[in-house]
């Protein structure tokens, strides 16, 4: 079992060493229980749109609700809730920005990020290829503090749906046993 379980851990290393998703938590996230709202990532790139963000954003919060990671806010009182602050941005938000929304939400983390389609081929029409850079931060919405960066660089001939799908799921599995939902391994 003990051998099993070294294997496991070797190739689990070896994976994240060789251009997996990265993670970096806080050790202070580790200990407490949160609510999480997720807001709609900001999209650029070629052929990017708002669309890209909000789907980005929407399986963010399903990942980690399905992956019992955290208690995730409803991202239609989310949305209602940032156009009620008047929070033109998602990704820029001032302090008193974000403590507000926190408040309305009555959360304890706030999740912004950025999804970029990079363009490769582009001389070959016939050879479609998606070239995803995906970022999500987890913010302390009294500080300002950032808990957590998780990031993940993906090509891929896959439809830009499928591909987002892949890489969040990735990127959630990339937290390792850690859970927002109660900081338990």
């Amino acid at each position: 079992m003990k051998a099993i379980q070294l294997i496991l851990t070797f190739f689990t290393i070896l994976v994240i060493a060789c251009g997996g998703p990265k993670a970096t938590i806080a050790p202070m996230l580790k200990k407490v229980s949160h609510r999480v709202a997720v807001l709609n990532f900001t999209s650029s790139g070629f052929l990017s749109s708002q669309k890209l963000g909000k789907f980005t954003a929407d399986e963010l919060a399903k990942q980690l609700f399905l992956k019992n990671r955290a208690f995730v806010i409803d991202r239609g009182i989310v949305n209602a809730a940032v156009a009620h602050n008047g929070i033109a941005s998602g990704n820029f938000l001032t302090q008193k920005q974000l403590k507000k929304l926190a408040k309305t939400l009555q959360t304890q983390i706030i999740i912004l990020g950025e999804v970029r389609n990079i363009a490769r081929n582009l001389g070959s029409l016939s050879q479609k290829n998606t070239y995803l850079i995906i970022t999500y931060r987890l913010l302390d919405p009294e500080s300002g503090t950032v808990l957590a960066i998780i990031s993940h660089e993906k090509k891929s001939s896959d439809e830009v749906e499928k591909l987002i799908k892949d890489m969040i799921k990735d990127m959630v599995d990339s937290m390792g046993a850690f859970k927002i939902r109660d900081g338990k391994k």
